[in-house]
């Protein structure tokens, strides 16, 4: 049995967990989880020049879980529908406008095996899209 994979399979189910009010940076922000694993996006799984500040997440979005081979070794990954913010927030003082989102599907990763594509941004936290 050496070298054989054994693979588990557990039900557990993908749910947001909001960041405390109290908590200025993650306040209206939302992590997923999958059981007890948290997941987080990075700059390998975005299109370029999207910048990973620039996501957000809709609490109606339909996320899916995907077991991958090809995936470090093999790992559960998350498919979720992200918004993209793509106007110009560079300036010091931006004037208030309804701003553009584009829509773009995605993958999560579990925490635990970020940064193992090259140098790359990851966050936990989304700002959450609420209708």
């Amino acid at each position: 049995m050496a070298g054989d994979k054994i693979l588990i399979n557990m039900p557990m189910d993908i749910q947001f967990v909001e960041g405390h009010a109290r908590i200025e940076e993650v306040r209206n922000q939302v992590a997923v989880k999958r059981g007890p694993l948290v997941y987080c996006i990075e700059t390998p799984d975005i299109p370029e020049q999207s910048g990973i500040l620039n996501m957000y997440i809709g609490s109606d979005f339909d996320l899916k879980t995907h077991y991958r081979d090809d995936f470090l070794g093999g790992m559960t990954t998350i498919s979720a529908d992200l918004l993209v913010r793509k106007d110009s927030t560079h300036d010091m003082d931006n004037k208030i406008v309804k701003p553009h989102r584009d829509a773009i599907r995605t993958e999560f990763v579990p925490c635990y095996a970020w940064s193992n594509r090259g140098r790359a941004e990851m966050t936990v936290f989304l700002p959450i899209m609420r209708k």
